[in-house]
């Protein structure tokens, strides 16, 4: 699906590219589903943020300024649900430190964006909850998970940018975020042994 979404951007598809980005988490999630292995909590989290990201990314089908707000919003919902699973799967705490520190930098460049935009404060709050992200995928001691939020901070990046001026097509942002759900999902299954 993956695959073809990415192709039906490429085509301009319009209509298939909406079908098909909607698809995109359903599908993560049905996978997800049928091998992971923990019981409780654990696979709500993870469905939860999953389907808060296939509504982050219906609100963002819309090219509006309500619709970008609310997939922001959408989004940080499925981030703290992927944070709260990684610290509670705390496996190297140690890198928490480190990883801060080197996402300070970033953080700077974003709020730097964020004074050209109408949206300063969402923009702050949600880089800040990228460099959590970060910090949570690293703690948690998985290289896949760490490695997709790494890519979450690269397409969420190129849409920050857009915002002060489009210099990204959505190709790579959709192939940056689709790697990054897909390292994260794995991420989270290899802390599980399902991998």
């Amino acid at each position: 699906m993956c695959v073809l979404h990415i192709s039906f951007r490429d085509m301009k598809l319009s209509v298939l590219v909406q079908m098909s980005k909607i698809m995109l988490m359903p599908l993560l999630l049905g996978y997800y589903l049928t091998m992971q292995t923990e019981t409780g909590i654990f696979p709500l989290l993870v469905t939860a943020a999953l389907i808060a990201d296939t509504a982050g990314d219906a609100f963002l089908l819309s090219q509006n300024h309500r619709s970008f707000i609310a997939g922001s919003v959408s989004f940080s919902f499925g981030h703290i649900m992927y944070i709260t699973y990684m610290f509670m799967h705390l496996h190297a705490p140690y890198l928490m430190i480190p990883v801060f520190i080197l996402s300070f930098y970033p953080y700077y460049k974003a709020v730097g964006l964020a004074k050209k935009t109408s949206m300063k404060l969402l923009v702050c709050l949600y880089s800040g909850l990228l460099g959590i992200l970060v910090m949570a995928c690293c703690a948690s001691g998985s290289l896949l998970a760490s490695i997709g939020s790494v890519f979450f901070v690269l397409s969420d990046s190129m849409l920050g940018l857009n915002l002060v001026k489009q210099k990204y097509s959505p190709i790579p942002i959709m192939c940056t975020y689709i790697i990054a759900q897909l390292f994260i999902i794995s991420g989270i299954l290899s802390l599980q042994g399902a991998l």
